[in-house]
């Protein structure tokens, strides 16, 4: 059994472990069977990256790296535990952390590279014995119960709780996933990167509680068995390798399926969305049209676009009552505000997707809201208006769009909305 580790400091001899691993350095996982995983070793590098410390925030280029190195480690875990590996967790303690995506700032847990399982943990403060399970793990848990300090309760814990606190909360959990398995157990103690014992027995204890777990019906062979191979075995097992590759390429070829699904959904929202994202995919298009693009500092709704002759603010309307005079005084407010601070001229775009949950055609018979002749230099536009320009490639840059919506050009409306349509066809029943 070979057993690798992915950050984490053993006081083991090395011949002990197949090798010793780094998030932050990606590998390959193809001959290892038994792979330990100490998410919390990753924080103190994370530190360094954070461009604010309260509440901690890696930067942009720190968080696309982050993001991209938990995919490496997701699609690893995957093709272990689909080559019959064990992927072994020690849950640390729940901790902050922001990374920077396209539209906003979110949270990463440590669990990233776990998902789309459902795991997740919450603070462990709890004191008393803790309650085993049946074996093997209750033998893991006895002999090498000093190895561990439960820092988290999972919640929700995947599989079957196998450790327990005294109030019932789960510390650690199995969850089989054949051919492979994972299994999530509390942190490491200290007393496993001082002491070499300690850390010989945890590798014993560990690999003895694998072993039973009985994935190949309990069968145990001498190592020497493995450099002995029939020409039968041989056949299968180069068939069982290349179904592997196979069902690797289709995972990923399904994932940029997923991923480019995803994207035309996320632009969708302009003529079917219904909450926030509305205004982040309005903002995104006016970025994918070259426009520098970043949330207003004071109103989570609103975006500013930096085009060549000035500003625009980027407002999206989800309800006719949106444009009331309390909404178009707060806009004409923001909008004096934005061309103050960057002492630049700055116009205002609405984008009209109150009518979002009615078909296109009704959409197209529905009246706007309110005109905007209340704000200065503010024009308007529904949510299939701005959808049509996104699907023109090249189609009119930001400036241009904004010139004929200031001239009021007859035939903008019509082309933008034929473009929608012809990307839409109605399907046939």
């Amino acid at each position: 059994m070979n057993i690798s580790t992915l950050d984490l400091a053993l006081a083991a001899p090395p011949a002990s472990l197949k090798a010793a691993l780094s998030f932050s350095q990606p590998a390959e996982l193809d001959h290892t069977d038994v792979l330990i995983w100490d998410p919390a070793a990753l924080y103190p590098h994370l530190d360094a990256l954070c461009e604010r410390h309260d509440p901690p925030v890696l930067g942009a280029a720190a968080s696309e790296w982050l993001l991209a190195t938990s995919r490496h480690w997701r699609d690893q875990f995957k093709r272990l535990l689909a080559g019959g590996g064990t992927l072994v967790v020690l849950v640390p303690a729940p901790r902050a952390l922001g990374v920077h995506t396209l539209q906003e700032i979110l949270p990463y847990p440590w669990w990233d590279p776990l998902m789309p399982r459902a795991v997740g943990s919450r603070p462990h403060a709890g004191t008393g014995a803790p309650r085993h399970a049946g074996e093997p793990f209750r033998t893991l848990f006895t002999l090498a119960a000093h190895c561990f300090e439960p820092r988290a309760v999972l919640d929700p814990a995947p599989g079957t709780a196998i450790l327990e606190d005294p109030r019932g909360q789960p510390l650690a959990s199995y969850l089989s996933e054949p051919p492979g398995r994972l299994l999530l157990l509390p942190a490491p103690a200290p007393a496993l990167s001082q002491h070499a014992a300690d850390a010989t027995l945890f590798l014993q204890a560990l690999r003895r509680c694998i072993e039973r777990l009985g994935q190949r019906g309990g069968t145990r062979l001498a190592p020497w068995l493995g450099q002995h191979r029939s020409r039968a075995e041989a056949q299968l097992l180069e068939r069982r390798a290349r179904c592997l590759r196979e069902r690797h390429a289709l995972d990923m070829e399904l994932q940029g399926l997923d991923s480019d699904l995803a994207e035309q959904d996320f632009f969708k929202q302009l003529i079917a969305g219904e909450g926030r994202g509305v205004g982040l995919a309005a903002a995104e298009v006016f970025r994918r049209k070259g426009a520098p693009v970043h949330a207003d500092w004071l109103e989570s709704d609103l975006h500013i676009a930096e085009l060549d002759t000035g500003n625009l603010l980027v407002a999206p309307c989800l309800a006719p009552e949106a444009l009331q005079t309390p909404a178009l005084r707060r806009l004409d407010e923001a909008r004096a505000r934005v061309a103050d601070y960057f002492e630049k001229p700055t116009a205002i775009l609405v984008v009209d997707c109150s009518a979002n949950a009615l078909p296109l055609a009704e959409q197209a018979a529905r009246v706007s809201p309110a005109p905007l002749d209340a704000l200065r230099e503010a024009y308007m536009l529904k949510g299939p208006h701005l959808y049509g320009w996104h699907l023109q490639q090249p189609g009119d840059p930001p400036t241009r769009l904004l010139q004929r919506l200031a001239a009021r050009d007859p035939g903008l409306p019509a082309s933008l909305w034929n473009a929608t349509l012809r990307h839409l066809p109605q399907v046939a029943a």
